[in-house]
């Protein structure tokens, strides 16, 4: 009887040691959606999504970043008002950081959150409509729309009124769907030729007040169609792009500055929820001009690989615009011959599965060869 006794026993503490560790797990997670002062967490990022279950919900999951390869944290805040999201200091309370957003289809008020609940700081005092904002430190900077069909404005919030300090001009506007706010609180964006507006023909960067620091050119054309959000992590700018884009289906674009330009490095593969909606991160740095190519920017890649329905080239840096792409196959046979300028996604459904060879030919000569597989 006396071991029954000990064995009831043991199985009771065990169970209340399951049942106290899941409590605690889910006060756990609780607690981390009703901070006021949200985490800053090295090489993670956040990202707004639509909810899967009810499509007028947002929700804000963390991510990281690291080694060119993204996993989600775990760490997710529910029921956020709208699909804008900015990170910087709490304007009541600066030892604080926490998130904001904005009403963009009711109110244009801008939100605060704050002990697990999201609550207006401020109402909107210009003519225009307010969405995608980011932020950092002391700067919370948002775009602005008046009656035209892009945004034109950039707009900041100071903790007690709203200000335009910055306006695109009449032929051209933002885009990207979102700014992003470096460490100095410096503003980033890219604009565009209001007749070509997916494709952007520069990266700018303004102070908090609206002066104009630097402009860099975009050499190529980038297709920015189904874009999401812009962020700057690590010293690096990323641009989000959705699975509807038909060049760069759920990627995430790194940027690089070389000698005053901008060149794309390989995208990183982000299948996320198809609904996604923003990016906002923290540990911004921010961008710097270099002289010396980085070896990412040398290489021909190759993406996805193995690939089944399609695939894309990311050419070398400076790839001489006469360059042509010679793709072969086991038997040296060219299966497909294409110019170096040419980014659509190649086509390989139809190809039988196997190893196939991709070279950049520059000048008659095979400059690198790369190899991809087929599924």
């Amino acid at each position: 009887m006396n071991n029954l006794k000990f064995f009831i026993g043991c199985v009771f503490v065990l169970i209340s040691i399951n049942v106290s560790a899941q409590i605690i797990t889910n006060k756990t997670e609780l607690r981390d959606c009703s901070l006021n002062s949200v985490p800053c967490n090295p090489n993670c990022f956040w990202m707004i999504h639509v909810d899967q279950s009810n499509a007028s919900i947002y929700n804000i999951r963390e991510y990281n970043l690291a080694n060119n390869t993204i996993t989600q944290t775990g760490n997710n805040i529910y029921n956020v008002p709208n699909a804008n999201l900015a990170y910087c200091n709490d304007f009541n309370n600066p030892s604080s950081r926490t998130f904001y957003n904005i009403d963009s289809y009711q109110s244009n008020n801008i939100l605060k959150y704050d002990n697990g609940m999201w609550s207006p700081i401020t109402s909107n005092s210009l003519n225009l409509s307010f969405f995608n904002p980011g932020g950092n430190g002391n700067v919370l900077a948002f775009q602005g729309r008046d009656n035209s069909i892009w945004p034109k404005f950039i707009c900041t919030f100071n903790g007690t009124t709203i200000d335009s300090i910055y306006y695109c001009g009449p032929n051209y506007s933002l885009i990207g769907a979102d700014i992003a706010v470096d460490s100095l609180g410096q503003i980033w964006f890219f604009e565009s030729n209001d007749t070509s507006y997916f494709n952007p023909v520069c990266l700018k960067v303004i102070s908090s007040t609206g002066v104009v620091i630097k402009s860099y050119p975009i050499t190529t054309t980038i297709d920015f169609s189904d874009c999401y959000g812009v962020m700057i992590l690590n010293n690096t700018l990323y641009v989000g792009i959705s699975y509807l884009n038909s060049t760069y289906s759920n990627k995430l674009l790194p940027f690089t500055i070389i000698n005053d330009s901008i060149f794309l490095n390989t995208p990183i593969p982000f299948i996320a929820p198809p609904q996604k909606k923003d990016l906002e991160s923290c540990n911004q740095g921010t961008l710097t001009s270099i002289s010396e190519v980085p070896e990412s920017l040398k290489e021909l890649a190759v993406y996805p690989n193995p690939a089944q329905e399609q695939f894309m080239l990311h050419l070398p840096y400076r790839t001489s615009s006469n360059a042509i792409i010679q793709i072969y196959n086991l038997h040296g046979e060219i299966v497909k011959t294409i110019k170096g300028s040419d980014t659509s996604p190649i086509n390989c459904s139809t190809w039988p599965r196997g190893i196939y060879f991709v070279s950049l030919v520059e000048e008659g000569k095979a400059r690198v060869t790369r190899k991809v597989v087929v599924i």
